[in-house]
């Protein structure tokens, strides 16, 4: 409901919540927006890169011999 812009008073009434700090508890979506923003961005700068998958320092082809 949250995600769908349903405030969280709204959200603890339907709930039966008694305070809104209940509410607040249980009203983290994700474990981690940023980096669930992060990641789609990262997704489509590679897309727009013509690259299928990250290439990290450990073990992909960076170019340097």
């Amino acid at each position: 409901m949250a995600g769908q812009n349903t405030s969280l008073p709204i959200i603890g009434r339907m709930l039966g919540h008694k305070t809104a700090v209940a509410t607040m508890i249980y009203s983290r979506l994700s474990l981690d927006p940023v980096r669930d923003a992060v990641e789609r961005a990262v997704a489509a700068m590679l897309v727009a890169g013509g690259q299928t998958k990250l290439l990290t320092n450990g073990g992909g082809d960076d170019g340097q011999e």
